[in-house]
């Protein structure tokens, strides 16, 4: 039973089977190879996605660079002679047989493997759809306008290297790759198949998905500034100085005035803690006073008190407090003796703290 549509000629047929063949081998033993080196579902829903992408954007360039500059957007010379196709043209075909080797297998391995992350809508529907889009594009030879379209796939390999790996993740250059191929370069394939063949059936279907490009571009944008917020919040709540006056504040008498964060921004929020927090410290580290219970008569401060002092530090200041204050205390300590031996002193210094 032949599986293949008719209109087909014998090298694109000879070229089909043995791409399904070949793309079916190396798309699985990639899929089990890299699946050993990730641990959660959704990074092996792109390990796939990652390898097809990569081939079917690598493999638009020279159709893109032959429409952009050689063509001037002629879209003609794109569609595959089925009386003598060129090299170029059987590649077309090749590569989308290699992409609905990936729908096909992405199902299936889908299927066992990360079965929650294949739904209905993006799942199913979308790559049997698909599929049977490519199917009517093998038959009509529309192979090379579709290989010059996965020029779109660039987003989707920059989303999969992301997702496979958290720290490769760029999401401005995610947005400007998806800007200049699936909202750009869309549009202008969308003017040239116009150009070439008015209303016809490829102008629908390339106008059919770019508003869904442009919805997609848009949750992103909103996505990203739902992101910023939170992080402008999360900085704004680990700032050690918004802790630092939090704990001056509960620890002290002396309480810093809470600033008013309504309508300011978190720049001018930081200014003013760290403003309160700064006087602050010059009061409690700068007194001109001694310490209500430093005894001269001992040899040394109680290990109490040098605490005691320590925990009114803000942490932004000193993280080992108590070390510094014993080292302070220290050489209080010694210049105190210094002035009890020399016999021309009469009176005695205030220590305080530095």
């Amino acid at each position: 039973m032949d599986l293949l549509p008719p209109g087909l000629t014998n090298d694109e047929r000879t070229v089909i089977m043995a791409t399904a063949c070949g793309a079916g081998l190396v798309q699985l033993t990639w899929f089990f190879c890299v699946r050993r080196h990730v641990q959660t579902e959704r990074q092996r829903a792109y390990v796939l996605s990652l390898l097809s992408s990569f081939v079917m954007s690598m493999g638009s360039l020279p159709y893109v660079y032959q429409v952009l500059f050689q063509q001037r957007g002629n879209l003609h010379l794109l569609l595959v002679d089925s009386a003598h196709p060129n090299v170029l043209s059987l590649v077309s075909v090749a590569l989308t047989t290699f992409f609905m080797t990936f729908l096909c297998l992405d199902l299936l391995v889908g299927w066992i493997h990360y079965r929650s992350k294949i739904d209905m809508l993006t799942g199913w529907v979308h790559h049997i759809t698909y599929f049977c889009v490519l199917t009517w594009g093998l038959k009509q030879h529309y192979t090379g306008i579709f290989t010059a379209m996965c020029l779109l796939e660039v987003p989707t390999f920059l989303l999969a290297l992301g997702s496979l790996h958290r720290p490769w993740r760029r999401d401005y250059l995610f947005a400007s790759a998806f800007l200049s191929t699936r909202i750009l370069f869309h549009s202008f394939m969308i003017s040239s198949a116009y150009a070439l063949f008015q209303f016809g059936p490829i102008t629908l279907a390339l106008s059919a998905f770019l508003p869904v490009h442009i919805y997609w571009f848009i949750g992103f944008i909103k996505q990203q500034k739902r992101l910023y917020r939170q992080r402008k919040e999360k900085v704004a709540k680990s700032d050690p100085i918004i802790v630092a006056n939090l704990e001056i504040s509960s620890n002290t008498s002396t309480t810093v005035p809470a600033a008013d964060t309504k309508g300011r921004s978190p720049t001018l929020i930081k200014r003013q803690l760290r403003s309160s927090a700064s006087s602050l410290q010059r009061r409690h580290l700068l007194s001109p006073m001694p310490p209500t219970d430093f005894n001269f008569n001992l040899p040394y401060p109680s290990q109490q008190m040098i605490q005691r002092l320590a925990d009114r530090l803000p942490d932004s200041f000193s993280r080992p407090s108590s070390e510094k204050l014993w080292a302070l205390w220290d050489l209080a300590y010694r210049r105190l003796q210094e002035q009890q031996n020399d016999p021309h002193t009469t009176s005695v210094p205030a220590v305080a703290a530095h």
